[in-house]
């Protein structure tokens, strides 16, 4: 997985998503950073609708050499969502 990067985009969000990198990656993919933080600007209770009407957030494993995807991770959001 040296050569792999991840491309990780919400529902919703402009543009190409982001690019992060495994942190055991080797130095082919140092320019991408390990973590991506969002500021979140709505309430609390918008956000916790997003995350519902989302569910899921799929991350796209890279071989950061020609853009070939290497496979494809979900994660289900409603997992981390406090029941109301």
């Amino acid at each position: 997985m040296a050569n792999s990067k991840i491309k990780m985009k919400f529902w919703g969000e402009k543009g190409n998503g982001k690019f992060l990198r495994c942190s055991n990656a080797g130095n082919e993919v140092s320019r991408f950073p390990t973590e991506v933080k969002y500021e979140v600007r709505c309430s609390l209770g918008h956000f916790q609708k997003y995350l519902q009407d989302m569910a899921k957030l799929k991350l796209h494993v890279l071989d950061s050499r020609n853009d070939k995807a290497l496979g494809t991770v979900t994660i289900n959001l409603l997992f981390f969502l406090k029941k109301r």
